[in-house]
């Protein structure tokens, strides 16, 4: 049996990684950030000094916008059941065993409370995280800086979107 903070992933002396498992309450507040702001692009919609039918035909392209994102939001956190950082690369667990390699994507930050991990999984899927400071273990959270800034080619700046 692994070692708790393992989460799956093999540990030896010589590789030093971060393995971050998903936390319930940050996927929670990210849905429902997301959520708010799509209600309050309807509002600002109907605001909108135009003609009631393209008043229609906005709101219909962004409730199609924020049904697609959610979903993908829905299906990325059902996938993904932990994530492995090193200064050599990225790699998540998804729920079936599998590990896929990732490469960050734009928009990627990691500050000292938060970091808002977004990847492109090799196996075409896209994957997003927010891990919180206060609600990872200190060391693997102390490891995913440490690793992040040691990463050689700019972790975070590549990548598109």
């Amino acid at each position: 049996m692994s070692h708790p903070t393992t989460h799956g992933f093999a540990r030896s002396s010589s590789d030093f990684a971060a393995r971050i498992r998903p936390d319930a309450g940050a996927r929670t507040w990210v849905i429902s950030t997301a959520a708010c702001a799509y209600l309050a692009g309807f509002w600002l919609i109907a605001g909108l000094s135009i003609d009631a039918i393209w008043q229609l035909f906005l709101a219909a392209c962004w409730f199609g916008d924020a049904a697609i994102s959610l979903y993908r939001f829905r299906g990325a956190f059902k996938r993904l059941a932990a994530i492995r950082i090193s200064p050599v690369g990225l790699q998540v667990r998804r729920q079936d065993g599998r590990r896929i390699d990732v490469r960050p994507l734009t928009g990627t930050t990691v500050t000292r409370r938060l970091a808002w991990l977004r990847m492109a999984g090799a196996d075409g899927f896209r994957y997003q995280e927010l891990v919180l400071a206060g609600r990872t273990d200190p060391a693997e959270w102390h490891r995913l800086q440490l690793a992040w800034q040691l990463r050689a080619d700019g972790f975070g700046h590549t990548g598109a979107a």
